[in-house]
């Protein structure tokens, strides 16, 4: 059955949204009404609203200190969640993948937080990949999170016998996943290098949160040291947990307060920092869930309908030139092509030279004016129409076409050299992106050379910015680029790479022009030292075998 009919026999079957809508509505009202009337109670031990009033310039101050932490919680779980996503194969643009995740947070209010898994349905509507995939790493979350709030407790008990025991549990776990992905997709997952980062992730996320508890205590005039309060913020959450009652409503708050007053807390001070706490923790990340789910609910079914695939520099051809500082642009195309010209033949034998994926043809163009003979394609129709204006408005004698670059309109052995500046990494699939190269390779003459000049992701802090925040910020990548790595480029038959890798650029586009001269110096020597493999951008050759 395919997956359109798996649905519709599963909405055949349970045609009834509304009874379960209110069904999960007087199920969900019950518990946050027990919640109500528990934190009522502990208040009612301040002498009503008298306690809290007194304390409320720290109470304040504390909710500030939580709900800054809350965001950075967010966003860590969220970064957590988008790579394993990537880790499996699935690639949402990061914006899809964002906004899924902040408006299923309010399946916090679910047992075992299990409602999360609604973001797999979400997904499907415009993406493909194995719907147990999803789950797998819905499962690795959540024992990983338990794995390391465990270990908070035991750590902070000096229980080590008891670390011992969750490290063998989450280790047999880990070997469970990967057996039944040896044996469904014939390869293993999650892979030890994931693992690392997903453990790294989960501890600084909780870590943070600890913190903040030991903060919100200091802020009450009760201090308690951070390692106290990560275990009793461990052992509280685990046992909230294990209650299968959302978010431990009514368990976890007071089993809190218990273990800060066993702690020598006072009793006045552990209520109030136990309330500040869970308002400014979870109940602020159900809020901000809420809140977006309420806001962008609509935009986010329009941008996860399938047929709202449409090429995306199509979409922001208007507004490319504008992605990038001006400043920065020239920069850059004086360099790069540079790097090319000077590998190139003398332009008085007029080598016939072609770019892919040209965008708005600035390379072209500066080509052109150098003396090649060039030609351009891009797959956007807007790219080649504002390419077009652009030649025309430059005197640029340019020859530009749309066209695939897996599929290019060119006979065999045309040109002298090919280049793709910033184009593969679209080309999201490994096999689509030899198809390219292969084809680039039958266009080229014997001993035609082609410049692939990439963003260069050895550097893992410039592979999280592009993965993470720049598709934020900018129109430009997605987020679901497939980058090549200088290191791990591929072989194409009927040609071989050059040795050479040139690397080049360390300033980030933000830097201000009056800024980014005088540091010009500073950059070139950073380009011929051992730091040069960091940089942001590299040029590789391709040359086609005589």
């Amino acid at each position: 059955m395919s997956t359109t009919e798996t649905r519709g026999a599963t909405i055949g079957r349970s045609a009834t949204p509304a009874n379960w809508t209110v069904g999960f509505g007087v199920f969900l009202s019950f518990f946050l009404a027990l919640g109500a009337g528990v934190s009522a109670w502990w208040i009612a031990q301040l002498d009503g609203i008298t306690g809290l009033v007194g304390r409320l310039g720290a109470i304040v101050s504390a909710l500030g200190l939580t709900m800054a932490v809350a965001v950075t919680n967010i966003s860590f779980r969220w970064i957590r969640w988008h790579y394993l996503l990537r880790s499996i194969g699935a690639r949402p643009t990061t914006k899809d993948s964002l906004l899924i995740y902040l408006v299923t947070l309010p399946a916090l209010l679910t047992p075992f937080y299990i409602g999360e898994l609604i973001r797999v349905p979400l997904l499907a509507r415009k993406y493909s990949f194995r719907s147990s995939d999803m789950v797998a790493v819905w499962l690795l979350e959540r024992f990983s999170d338990v794995f390391m709030l465990s270990l908070f407790a035991a750590l902070a008990g000096r229980a080590y016998a008891q670390v011992a025991v969750l490290a063998l549990i989450w280790f047999l776990m880990v070997l469970f996943m990967r057996f039944m992905f040896r044996n469904s997709r014939l390869r293993n997952w999650p892979r030890f290098s994931t693992l690392a980062v997903v453990l790294a992730l989960t501890a600084l996320t909780w870590f943070l949160v600890g913190m903040a508890l030991s903060g919100t205590l200091a802020l009450m005039q009760s201090p308690l040291s951070v390692v106290r309060s990560l275990g009793i913020f461990g052992h509280t959450t685990v046992l909230g947990g294990a209650t299968a009652i959302p978010v431990g409503i009514g368990v976890t708050g007071s089993a809190l307060v218990q273990r800060l007053v066993e702690e020598g807390v006072p009793q006045s001070g552990a209520i109030t920092a136990t309330i500040v706490f869970r308002l400014g923790t979870v109940w602020f990340a159900v809020s901000s869930g809420a809140l977006v789910l309420l806001l962008k609910w609509q935009q986010l079914l329009r941008r996860l309908r399938p047929e709202s695939d449409g090429d995306h520099f199509d979409d922001i051809a208007a507004g490319y030139e504008d992605e990038i500082p001006e400043h920065v642009r020239r920069r850059l195309l004086k360099r790069k092509v540079y790097y090319m010209s000077r590998a190139l033949p003398l332009p008085g034998s007029q080598p016939r030279g072609l770019d892919i994926g040209c965008g708005h043809g600035w390379y072209a163009c500066e080509m052109a004016r150098l003396g090649y003979r060039m030609d351009a394609v891009d797959r956007s129709p807007a790219q080649i129409a504002m390419a077009r204006r652009y030649a025309q408005q430059h005197g640029a004698a340019c020859q530009f076409a749309c066209a695939d670059a897996a599929k290019l309109p060119f006979d065999d052995n045309t040109f002298d050299f090919v280049y793709a500046i910033n184009v593969l990494h679209h080309v999201v699939a490994s096999d689509a992106q030899l198809q390219v190269l292969t084809e680039i390779v039958r266009v080229l003459k014997p001993g035609g050379v082609f410049f692939l000049q990439e963003v260069n992701t050895l550097n893992p802090l410039f592979r999280f910015y592009l993965g993470y925040v720049f598709p934020l910020i900018r129109g430009i990548d997605e987020g679901n680029e497939q980058w090549i790595r200088p290191d791990r480029l591929p072989s194409v038959a009927g040609a071989h790479w050059l040795e050479e890798r040139l690397y080049f650029t360390f300033l980030p586009d933000f830097v201000p022009d009056l800024l980014l001269e005088r540091l010009s110096g500073l950059e070139r020597r950073l380009e011929r030292s051992r730091l040069r493999k960091g940089s942001a951008h590299y040029v590789a050759t391709l040359e086609k075998d005589m």
